[in-house]
């Protein structure tokens, strides 16, 4: 077995899920150096990524069974 890694930052972003009609946060494992400026640059990349509707920033993740 491998090692797990704890990331040392975590970015949470909060959104509304209009079907459940209430606020969920989202929490994402962040390897980067924290700035305010990364932060954003994630935020940005992860909006685009969903936008597109495939949810790009899911490739390469593994599915749970």
């Amino acid at each position: 077995m491998s090692k797990t890694k704890t990331p040392k930052h975590r970015i949470e972003m909060s959104c509304v899920h209009f079907l459940n009609k209430r606020r969920e946060v989202h929490s994402f494992a962040f390897t980067g150096k924290a700035s305010d400026q990364a932060a954003k640059r994630f935020r940005d990349l992860m909006k685009e990524s969903i936008e597109r509707g495939s949810n790009e920033h899911l490739k390469g993740t593994k599915r749970n069974k």
